[in-house]
């Protein structure tokens, strides 16, 4: 006998109590003419009769419980009937765990509710568990299924004939997904696309299988209880509540009552036996080019070949639903010899064409050089992108970088295109925060626009990085270059050791001249203190402005001073508001007083801090931009000789108004010509 085969209501009741649903003749034969058919004689085949059972059914009020009848009957379905169906059993205890597992969600009733329902809510018996399951399904389960599935439990979490409430969740609780979490919808829809690849099936088909599995081909659509028996049915890999939330996305409505494969294939996307094909419709219907790709990738053209786990997260990135059977796939197709995929490679099999970024970026730093730098704009740039940073730290985030640039270098005039500034601004380097650093980024405009820009700022950084390479401290430097006669480091000497270790290629005649820019206090030699002023002042750019010119003299007699002056007029008072409350956030959190802060400031114990210490102290405790710590310090410096005392930094550093600020009518400068 065949599902199809017409055949009696005898025989009807017998099948269903063969499947664990038992129920008189006199119900069955009610239930027969409610839904149409005659209760007398050869009536209707089981094929027909779960057809009619449907339509009759509610899919509302079945939204939320499973189908136990058809399942149980699937489940015992002979193996001749489940091949003339398309149906896969699920074999063994574990579809009883599962059915038990749905049948509890189905109730609505939180697990610990439903444990302490016949017993004391500490631990359970046999009896018990099973008094439960029969309860809530209507006795749909044999005797031997409840015990099999009992044992089960029991040997798993090593219990002798008790469990408590911790293995009841274990073993019968369902993670419930969050709706309209993305994450969420994202694990679910990689679940079902992870079965059509290993199926083989593309979407058309993988539809067509779920609605032959649940009978409903004629009408092309899918009710809620439908895909919870085909996913079921089909190893979908789906829970009872994964398939609820994949029916949910699908009609894109938690009260639909149905969805058709248009609505399929909207979410489930085609040649899923084609992962290539899949990944190029996605970037072709985002109207991506090969830069946009790299940038969601977060891929530079240089970086070196992607391994598999890597091109794995890479192209997650692009598509957050692409399974791993499918990544596999694509990886081993266009893979080199050495089991890795080139950069360029994958841009080519993605977008067709290579990226055309060689020195794209170099280039953007010199063409920024010649429209800000040598153009003037440089305090302009600087300004504004301090008024746009709104935690003081040195970084904007890029969409205001990339319109700053588009202002700076004339706006609607501008000869850059707001593609061409986003194409630059995406290979800039970035925080965790996706932030990028002004400060790097004009330093590095300067160094690859003109190596010339700063050349003396260029010494002092290779001697820093000389003294950190070699582990050598200031002192140890000096002593090495003293003349054994005097104790002292003669300009020419310091001269030499610029030559031979510092820029081989640079006019000795040159660098005598910055060696005399190092001698701050120009008493003809070079000592600890000097090197150390220059050193301590490489974040300050009022200290390099003009190449090192205010160093050219004596301070004690120069109008040019390397400290800053009249810094002030660039930043507004609220900006100073705002960076005294960023440095007071870092103090409470380390719990610094603010005679702490100074001391740190003031290494030397002098009782008065110079700019540079007072940038390296303020930067070891917070992230504040050396540009603005510059204009902080120059509203400090009242008098404007360069060095704070405690009252005039502490007085400011407290400041919680504008109003509080001293203007400049307030301010007496010093009359002496330091």
């Amino acid at each position: 006998m065949s599902l199809r085969d017409v055949i009696s209501s005898s025989k009807i009741q017998m099948l269903f109590a063969d499947a664990g649903y038992k129920i008189t003749i006199i119900n069955l034969k009610c239930v027969l003419k409610e839904i149409g058919f005659n209760w007398n004689g050869k009536v209707c085949s089981i094929q027909q009769l779960i057809g009619k059972l449907k339509d009759y059914i509610n899919p509302e009020a079945m939204a939320t419980s499973e189908p136990l009848l058809e399942t149980r009957i699937i489940h015992n379905l002979t193996d001749d009937d489940a091949k003339l169906l398309g149906i896969k059993k699920r074999e063994g205890t574990h579809s009883v765990i599962e059915i038990i597992k749905e049948l509890f969600y189905s109730i609505g009733k939180p697990l610990y509710q439903i444990f302490r329902e016949f017993g004391d809510g500490q631990l359970m018996e046999y009896h018990q568990f099973a008094k439960i399951v029969k309860g809530y399904s209507n006795n749909t389960l044999s005797d031997a299924d409840i015990k099999e599935a009992w044992q089960t439990t029991c040997q798993k979490h090593k219990r002798k004939d008790v469990i408590g409430f911790k293995e009841f969740q274990s073993e019968f609780s369902i993670h419930i997904p969050l709706s309209g979490s993305l994450d969420s919808e994202t694990i679910v829809i990689r679940k079902v696309r992870e079965w059509m690849f290993v199926k083989q099936y593309s979407t058309a088909c993988a539809f067509e299988r779920l609605l032959r599995t649940a009978d409903r081909l004629v009408q092309k659509t899918m009710r809620r209880p439908d895909l919870h028996v085909a996913c079921v049915m089909n190893g979908v890999g789906l829970t009872a509540p994964e398939i609820d939330f994949l029916f949910d996305i699908l009609s894109q409505s938690s009260t639909a009552n149905e969805i058709s494969q248009a609505q399929w294939a909207s979410k489930i996307f085609d040649d899923a036996m084609n992962p290539l094909q899949l990944i190029r419709e996605i970037i072709m219907a985002d109207n991506m080019d090969a830069d946009d790709v790299l940038f969601q990738m977060k891929l530079n053209p240089w970086d070196e070949p992607l391994e598999y786990p890597k091109f794995l997260v890479c192209i997650r990135r692009i598509d957050p639903s692409f399974s791993e059977g499918q990544a596999r796939a694509l990886f081993d197709k266009i893979k080199n010899q050495v089991e890795v995929v080139e950069i360029q490679t994958m841009l080519t099999n993605f977008c067709g064409t290579l990226l055309d970024t060689v020195d794209y970026k170099n280039q953007m730093f010199k063409s920024l050089y010649d429209e800000i730098y040598r153009k003037g704009k440089e305090e302009m740039f600087l300004t504004i992108l301090e008024q746009s940073d709104s935690k003081s730290d040195g970084k904007v985030v890029p969409d205001t970088l990339e319109k700053i640039i588009k202002r700076v270098t004339g706006g609607a005039q501008s000869r850059f295109s707001v593609i061409d500034i986003r194409k630059f601004v995406r290979q800039l380097t970035r925080d965790r925060d996706q932030k990028i650093s002004y400060v790097d980024l004009m330093d590095k405009i300067c160094a690859q626009g003109n190596k010339e820009h700063n050349p003396f700022k260029t010494i002092v950084s290779r001697i820093k990085f000389f003294l950190e390479s070699n582990n050598l401290a200031i002192e140890a430097l000096v002593k090495r270059l003293q003349d054994p006669a005097t104790n002292l480091v003669s300009i020419d000497k310091f001269a030499d050791f610029l030559a031979m270790k510092i820029d081989k290629k640079r006019p000795r005649e040159i660098l005598h001249t910055f060696a005399e820019y190092i001698d701050v206090d120009k008493d003809g030699s070079i000592g600890v203190q000097d090197l150390r002023t220059c050193l301590v002042n490489i974040k300050s750019s009022a200290f390099f402005k003009g190449n090192g010119l205010a160093l050219s003299k004596s301070q004690f007699n120069t109008q040019h001073k390397f400290y800053p002056k009249n810094l002030s007029v660039n930043i507004p008072n609220t900006k100073v508001v705002e960076v005294c409350k960023e440095i007071r956030h870092a103090m409470m959190e380390q719990k610094l007083a603010y005679i702490t802060l100074f001391k740190m400031c003031d290494p030397q114990g002098a009782g008065m801090v110079s700019l540079g210490d007072f940038i390296f102290g303020v930067q070891s405790i917070a992230e504040i931009a050396a540009p603005l710590l510059e204009k902080l310090f120059d509203v400090m410096d009242e008098n404007k000789i360069g060095m704070v005392d405690f009252e005039k930094f502490n007085r400011i550093l407290r400041v919680e108004a504008p109003s509080q600020i001293p203007g400049p009518g307030d301010i007496v400068e010093d009359s002496f010509v330091w």
